[in-house]
């Protein structure tokens, strides 16, 4: 017999994992999702975090450059921080490197914490609509982005929007009122940068390239801004 979940495929978004994915349910037994017995295959769109997709989570993250988690203890420590005033202070940033060293991110995060170089440090509030990114010069690998996710966050990632298409033009994206760069929509959609919903309801974590579009819908984020150093502390390029 087949087991219940046969797969996780790769759903619209290509064949590297995304968080959407189709799910196919064959044979349920007493204990298992009931299915008519004349539907033969029943498909569920799931949304899955990417620590659940993958246990190399440094292949996913260099092949996608995005990762996020839903983690507990990450949504704590943002009302922590928030409720304590230091939440863009260095202070701040210190509580946060061991906590942060304790999720499924650590493998991506330990190369930019062991000597960290932070870029900025920022808070940043929800604004359905709106769609942000850190840079749009091209490169940009030695850095990351770090959203720490409050307490019932929602958020729009832009799959492949830190890629240049060969037959467009580089994408442009004007001042923001926070400080970071706010493309616009029809661009992101003329490029079919795949916009995927997530969904964090205990807070949690996302890592990102700096090319990276991303929408807060709902909850808020404590934002670092990482550049990545070499053992001896020197800067990489």
């Amino acid at each position: 017999m087949e087991s219940d979940i046969e797969d996780c495929v790769a759903g619209t978004f290509g064949t590297s994992p995304s968080p959407l994915h189709l799910v196919q349910i064959r044979e349920p037994g007493p204990s298992r999702v009931p299915v008519p017995p004349h539907v033969g295959h029943v498909f569920i769109v799931v949304l899955i975090s990417c620590a659940a997709l993958t246990h190399n989570h440094i292949t996913f993250f260099e092949e996608n450059r995005y990762f996020y988690d839903e983690d507990g203890t990450i949504g704590s420590l943002v009302n922590e921080l928030e409720q304590l005033g230091i939440a863009e202070d260095e202070k701040g940033s210190e509580l946060a490197i061991p906590r942060l060293l304790q999720t499924s991110a650590r493998s991506i995060l330990e190369p930019f914490l062991i000597c960290p170089d932070f870029q900025l440090r920022i808070t940043l509030g929800a604004d359905p609509g709106h769609r942000f990114i850190f840079s749009i010069e091209p490169g940009q690998k030695e850095y990351i982005i770090v959203h720490m996710w409050s307490p019932g966050s929602e958020a729009v990632l832009y799959r492949n929007s830190h890629r240049d298409l060969p037959t467009l033009p580089p994408l442009k994206a004007a001042q923001a009122s926070n400080g970071l760069l706010e493309p616009a929509g029809a661009a992101l959609k003329k490029r079919n940068y795949s916009p995927m919903p997530v969904t964090l309801k205990q807070g949690g974590i996302a890592i990102t390239d700096r090319r990276f579009c991303i929408e807060i819908s709902k909850g808020s984020t404590i934002t670092y801004d990482l550049r990545l150093k070499d053992a001896r502390g020197t800067a990489q390029r």
